[in-house]
């Protein structure tokens, strides 16, 4: 049972630090897929996406990758327009001065 598919297509993200699963469990991962392409992260826990989400991120987008996609990231949220190269400022322009009195 459980799930076929070339270990050369599998990429495993593990944790190094503390995680409340056994050992035997991740031994048995690691015989299963042994010739798995593997992620360490130092920290995460149980949940290295959501602990630290950028760093899973950028394993999954190698990954990707060498499975043939092209994969972008997004704009970051927070930062100015001008910075990421997406808004219709261009970077020799001065800045706006806010109007009102």
């Amino acid at each position: 049972a459980g799930l076929k598919m070339e270990d050369g297509r599998v990429t495993l993200v593990d944790s190094l630090d503390k995680v409340a699963r056994p050992a035997v469990l991740r031994d048995e991962l690691y015989t299963r897929y042994p010739n798995a392409r593997t992620a360490h992260c130092r920290q995460g826990g149980d949940f290295p996406y959501l602990s630290v989400a950028e760093e899973v991120n950028l394993y999954i987008q190698v990954h990707l990758r060498r499975m043939g996609l092209q994969v972008d990231r997004p704009a970051q949220p927070d930062a100015p327009p001008d910075a990421i190269g997406n808004g219709s400022a261009a970077a020799s322009d001065p800045p706006a001065r806010p109007s009102g009195p």
